[in-house]
């Protein structure tokens, strides 16, 4: 992060400070601002709304129901997948520990390395909170629940929503409408990250190649590298030859002989450069060729839509693309997928659409990523998580069912106390190795 946006993020937050530290001393709004420290809850008493739903009590109870089964499922498949985690890095040190530097343990957009701070990771996140406590909010008052308030918790931005219940109510709530209640928020968050995956499936399915030699990287240690040609560079002409695609760099190459020198026009950045570039003989394995050769490599349309339909198509798709930030941001954007989350050089290797057409791409793909993160984190079987909450009362009720009712507290503080050591357990073991600490047993 430059110097200029540390000074800017410091100047925000500090008028924020400023902001709540007067309404706060002037006691302004007190119906509908609460304070927690240096958070500001915005809320509202005004949530008749919430009872329309209740004309849909059947279809919601049977959502509810399908959604608490599969709230189930994603929160065994996490937890048996994080303890699986935990038990690979005891044997072997975590790989890209990058992820657990100190400030990438919080999703917080502009701050954790691999979300940045746009339009579309803001909106992204704001839906997913919200979306996440109106199924609350609609659970609730389907089970004759009553809602005190709701609304947002803000630090600068809004980092959450809340749904305010009757404490009453959901205390003398059992069984199915209270794990209903508490699962619909995940419901949603996946319901959502499902039709946002089918979204980018179509929306990337709309992108065309365009003819244009786009130089997606530089191979060290060869010509192109000696002579400082920089990534992420469109070639316009070889030897005063206009070039359009990659194609015809090739068929310009195919003329060459090791040691000859081209010229090689470049833009990059918007700015237009000549290199005058010695080739070299072509690296073992390439092939009997006599041509010259640059180490350039261009940016494969083929492949990277290749990728994406393997991310989608598979069972674990969800789980492959939520990756991409780290990919992107931690390493250098190897899967050519970067467009998906903010604006690359590289697509002007791809014919746009229509105009707009990466930005809602990439307030899709952020729907779909914090939907999906939200969705996933929260089915966890940990309190205060809504997973740990669904797990103490299906707990509850089993052990009652087989006339031991003791038996449900047992049973849910094992399942926390296994899941939260093996979260904790990855975290710590991460960040030592993150401080160059190898930690193996």
């Amino acid at each position: 992060m430059s110097l200029n946006w540390i000074f800017i993020i410091l100047f925000i937050v500090s008028l924020y400070l400023a902001v709540i530290s007067y309404i706060k001393s002037n006691n302004l709004w007190e119906k509908h601002i609460t304070f927690f420290g240096p958070f500001l809850a915005l809320k509202t008493y005004n949530v008749r709304f919430l009872d329309w739903f209740r004309n849909y009590t059947g279809f919601f109870r049977i959502y509810g129901t399908i959604g608490a089964i599969v709230v189930a499922v994603v929160s065994v498949f996490f937890s048996v997948l994080m303890i699986f985690s935990f038990l690979f890095y005891l044997k072997e040190t975590p790989p890209n520990t990058e992820i657990f530097h100190a400030t990438n343990l919080l999703a917080i957009p502009g701050v954790n390395d691999f979300i940045p701070l746009t339009f579309a990771v803001i909106f992204g996140l704001v839906f997913a909170m919200a979306i996440h406590e109106l199924g609350h909010g609609i659970l609730v008052r389907v089970e004759d629940m009553r809602v005190k308030s709701t609304g947002l918790l803000f630090f600068v931005i809004p980092i959450g929503a809340f749904v305010e219940p009757d404490e009453e109510d959901v205390e003398k709530s059992r069984g199915m409408p209270k794990i209903r209640m508490f699962g619909a928020g995940i419901t949603n968050n996946l319901v959502v990250s499902l039709i946002c995956l089918v979204l980018l499936a179509g929306l990337v399915g709309m992108l065309t190649p365009s003819d244009s030699a786009y130089i997606y990287g530089v191979h060290t240690g060869y010509p192109a590298y000696n002579a400082s040609v920089p990534p992420d560079s469109l070639i316009l002409a070889i030897d005063g030859e206009t070039v359009s695609s990659y194609m015809d760099v090739s068929r310009i190459l195919n003329g060459t002989s090791p040691g000859d020198t081209i010229s090689l026009s470049i833009l990059n950045s918007g700015e237009e450069s000549l290199y005058n570039i010695t080739l070299s003989e072509w690296p073992e394995g390439s092939g009997a060729k006599d041509s010259g050769f640059m180490g350039i490599s261009y940016y494969n349309n083929q492949v990277i839509t290749d990728t994406f339909s393997a991310y989608t198509l598979s069972p674990l798709g969800p789980m492959f693309l939520s990756y991409i930030p780290i990919n992107v941001f931690m390493g250098d954007d190897t899967s050519g997928l970067g467009f998906l989350l903010i604006d690359r050089p590289y697509q002007v290797a791809w014919n746009e659409p229509f105009p707009g057409y990466f930005q809602i791409l990439q307030v899709v793909f952020w729907l779909f990523w914090w939907n999906f993160v939200l969705g996933t984190f929260n089915a966890l079987p940990l309190v205060p998580l809504d997973g740990g909450y669904i797990l103490r009362e299906a707990a509850d009720r089993f052990a009652e069912r087989i006339g031991r009712p003791s038996l449900g507290k047992v049973i849910s503080g094992a399942v926390i106390f296994i899941v939260l050591f093996a979260l904790i357990g990855t975290i710590f073991i991460g960040v030592l190795a993150d401080a160059g600490i190898s930690f193996s047993v």
